[in-house]
């Protein structure tokens, strides 16, 4: 057993893994459907919300006060940076989510120094 599972398991969790015969996830008209299907598409008209496809984001830009106000990304090898009023939200999977931050200077201080971060 997984750690996960086992974790899901002391919390009174029901844990189904994705491999399994009931799989778990967002689930529309009875069918599983991606994030950017159940999310992302039915928002993309709003005003707030800008989508860019091929983007790589490179940084977080984090003011003085340790407030991220803005990202840096490339899109096809330009680089552009977008600043936000409110709030800056990314995801970017289970690789560059923790590889972001650390590309912004957060993280472990001596890992960050060996790379010259």
């Amino acid at each position: 057993m997984t750690a996960f599972a086992k974790a899901a398991s002391e919390r009174d969790y029901r844990y189904r893994g994705i491999d399994g015969a009931k799989k778990t996830g967002t689930i529309r008209n009875g069918r599983r459907c991606s994030t950017a299907i159940a999310f992302l598409i039915p928002a993309q008209d709003r005003k707030n919300l800008h989508i860019f496809n091929n983007a790589h984001v490179t940084k977080m830009l984090i003011n003085s006060r340790n407030v991220a106000y803005g990202v840096r990304f490339d899109v096809k090898g330009k680089l552009y940076e977008v600043e936000v009023r409110k709030e800056v939200i990314f995801c970017g999977g289970t690789v560059n989510s923790p590889q972001i931050p650390m590309l912004s200077g957060i993280g472990p201080k001596e890992h960050l120094r060996s790379l010259s971060l």
